[in-house]
């Protein structure tokens, strides 16, 4: 019982979740029986839930079927239909959220008792709440399509003359409903370093171009946006970057924060994908807007929580170009938002990296040294960094330690990958190297000069050279 379905999803239960699923399996609409309400009381007493040994079946049975003898198929049951009723609480907490949704499912319940006046009603009522909405995403393009249909489905009932002109309507706002749809994964397909794209769908994508220039839906902001960031996408189209970034200033005000969040981690996904294709630096700084951008409007909280790798990446993209004041203000102002389990270890890395590049190495040993995390490559850069710093700071008895502990963290590591292994490796050897070189002896220092120079992979080359010439 204890690895159960049920036992999963009642473990996720708030206390307000638990008030409201005991008042829909009090119902009797909604359950009838009692033994699924004293096992949901049952379960929710004493902590049960965290106590294995209480949610053996047979010990949970003498509670709900006192003086019965132990039926394995009864307790099965009981434990059935607890789950059914909250799955059904559950989509039916979904199903309300939608209100035009709910509006559409009750014009078909007065279709079907054949009061197609109010059902046109309260149709009319959904189309004004969607029409004074400022959205445009894709969802209100969605909800206009099955409002249509309805009001079709009612007029083609009543042998209306007009279902004609309202089934053009209708195929419209079905296209447009569709391309805004197919644009969308089409841009997320797009987005992925390495996309796979087999020839047939990449031949449609293109053929749809026309197509929607055809029916003039240019002037759709959703299909307009989507539509210009695809082909910045697909066709590496960095000339129309900068009409990018307006119209998606301009259109933003069109989409809820999590489609607007999508399209901000999409452009952004471009940026780093071109800095790396092309080494179009400039390309950081774009990104670097987009995330400044995204986290003034708020659209990167989601449910109050702040995603630790967006919070890392907006730190380490500050950092690079040396927005050093606003990133030490961001931390301090949107650590909060981390996941408590995370909070620590991304603040120390986040941290560590900011004083590691202004040269504050008091303070970034200070970080660094309390970093640790599962995040294999977090780990291996912070460690990277507290090598450079202990060189630095003539720190030779730990950094020897350091380099020591690190060769046996990347043979015991299996996650870590050979190239990494490689990197990092390399990266050991040639501290070491630049640890016992002889700085008076010219000859060996421009061997281990042309020894760094000609090895590949190995991070902080820079470094290692700088450092060679104060020797």
């Amino acid at each position: 019982m204890e690895k159960s379905q049920l036992i999963s999803l009642l473990r996720t239960f708030t206390k307000k979740d638990i008030r409201d699923c005991r008042k829909w399996l009090q119902s009797p609409f909604h359950n009838q029986r009692e033994d699924v309400l004293c096992l949901f009381d049952h379960l929710f007493e004493q902590d049960r839930l965290l106590k294995e040994d209480l949610l053996i079946k047979q010990v949970v049975y003498t509670y709900i079927f006192p003086d019965e003898q132990y039926d394995d198929a009864k307790i099965r049951q009981t434990m059935f239909f607890l789950l059914k009723s909250i799955e059904k609480y559950l989509s039916y907490l979904e199903w309300s959220k939608e209100e035009v949704t709910v509006s559409i499912h009750l014009s078909r319940a007065y279709i079907e008792k054949g009061l197609s006046k109010y059902a046109s009603k309260t149709l009319t009522a959904a189309t004004q709440k969607i029409e004074d909405a400022t959205f445009r995403d894709n969802l209100f393009h969605q909800y206009k399509y099955n409002i249509i249909k309805e009001e079709y489905a009612i007029l083609e009932g009543q042998g209306r003359s007009d279902a004609q002109n309202k089934l053009s309507e209708l195929i419209n706002a079905y296209r447009v409903a569709y391309i805004s749809e197919e644009l969308a994964y089409a841009c997320l397909l797009y987005s992925s370093p390495n996309p796979n794209i087999n020839p047939i769908e990449e031949d449609y994508l293109k053929h749809l171009l026309p197509y929607i220039e055809q029916l003039q839906f240019n002037n759709n902001q959703n299909v307009s946006l989507y539509l210009l960031i695809y082909e910045v996408l697909a066709f590496n189209k960095d000339n129309q970057f900068d009409d990018l970034k307006l119209k998606l200033r301009d259109y933003r005000q069109f989409f809820k924060s999590d489609e607007l969040r999508e399209l901000y981690l999409l452009i952004i996904n471009y940026c780093i994908f071109r800095v790396n294709m092309t080494g179009k630096r400039e390309f950081l700084g774009e990104a670097f807007a987009l995330y400044k951008l995204g986290i003034e409007d708020g659209i990167f909280i989601e449910n109050g929580i702040l995603d630790r790798y967006l919070f890392r990446n907006i730190v380490t993209n500050g950092i690079y170009l040396k927005e050093y004041e606003w990133v030490e203000n961001f931390i301090e102002k949107y650590q909060h938002y981390l996941e408590p389990q995370y909070k620590d270890s991304f603040v120390n890395f986040g941290l560590g990296s900011l004083y590691f590049q202004t040269k504050k190495y008091d303070k970034a040993m200070r970080y660094l040294a309390q970093y640790e995390h599962d995040d294999v490559l977090l780990n291996l850069n912070s460690k990277s960094m507290l090598m450079r710093i202990y060189y630095e700071q003539k720190e030779m008895n730990v950094l020897e330690s350091l380099l020591d502990s690190f060769k046996v963290y990347l043979r015991r590591k299996k996650e870590v990958g050979d190239n990494y292994r490689l990197l990092y490796n390399n990266l050991i050897k040639y501290t070491k190297k630049l640890l016992n070189v002889n700085p008076y002896d010219s000859d060996k220092r421009e061997k281990l000069r042309q020894d760094i120079l000609a090895t590949n992979p190995l991070v902080n080359k820079e470094w290692f050279l700088e450092q060679l010439e104060k020797l």
